[in-house]
Formats: C-alpha cells, structure tokens, sequence
C-alpha cells in the first residue's frame, strides 16, 4: 500500500474513533468474503482485499465497521430506545453470505446507521458516498435526516 493512502486512512480511522469515543481499532487485510468486518473481540477491522489500495472504499470499510463498534458500546451502556432496536437488530443479525440478494441484510437497523454513518463522516472531509443502489440513497439519506441532531451530538468533528 503506497505511504500516502496509509497516512490518510490512519487519520481517517483516528477522526472516527475519537470521534465515536471507542477503542482503538487495528485494521488488517484479508481474503474475506464481506467486503469488511468487525472482530470485536479483538478490536480489530478486516478488510477485502480487493480494496488493498483503493482509499475510499477502504475509508468506507473503516468508518463502517467503527459504526458497529460504537453501536455495541451504545447497546451496552444506553437504555433508550435506540439501544434496545440496535439490540434487537444485533441478536436477530443476518449475516451478507447468508442474505443472496442482500434485501434483510442492508435493511437491518445497524447496517442502515453504519453506511449513513459512513456518508455523514466521509462527506465532513469532502469525501462524497453515495450507494449505487438509488432506492437504498434514499432510505440513507431520511435516516440522515431523521438522526441528524444524534449525529452532530454524536460527533463534534470539523471539517478538515
């Protein structure tokens, strides 16, 4: 991985996990079949290979996977109503290898705040997301809409 990329995606990957208030994460490639996961027990992310030198999809996998770390801590220590959905969507989880069309999985609660999460902290450093399935854009973009004040107390990041 050239130097440059590597430099960005730490400062990437230090932004989000300050600004999430977690662990620090270690990320690692991998010959996964996800295009990245979170191995929580061992604070670390795994990404796709195929995104070995490609910044912004790597940048897409770490700010995903840190969401689904911040959403287990927020299980674990919130009693609101958002932890008790985000429990539920965590104990009846279905796994991308075993959803063919990908239909329950992205539509799952925790998938859908962890790529909003994803475009909300990207675009904070000019860095555009947008999903290539239109349909799913726009389920993002109300969900940004409707948690917008959660995200910005969530996170007091400036542009930068």
């Amino acid at each position: 991985m050239e130097n440059a990329i590597k430099k960005e995606l730490d400062y990437i990957l230090h932004k989000v996990i300050d600004c999430l208030g977690i662990d620090e994460l270690k990320v690692e490639y991998g010959d996964i079949f996800e295009d990245s996961i979170l191995v929580f027990m061992e604070n670390k992310i795994v990404i796709n290979n195929k995104f070995y030198n490609d910044f912004k999809g790597s940048a897409k996998c770490i700010v995903h996977e840190a969401r689904h770390a911040f959403q287990i801590y927020y299980v674990d220590l919130m009693d609101d109503e958002r932890a008790k959905r985000w429990e539920r969507s965590f104990s009846n989880y279905i796994q991308p290898t075993l959803d063919k069309n990908y239909d329950y999985y992205a539509l799952q609660e925790v998938e859908i705040d962890a790529y909003a999460s994803t475009k909300f902290f990207l675009q904070l450093d000019g860095i555009d997301v947008t999903h290539k399935n239109p349909d799913y854009e726009e389920i993002i973009d109300a969900y940004l809409r409707h948690n917008k004040k959660f995200y910005e107390e969530c996170c007091s990041i400036e542009k930068g």
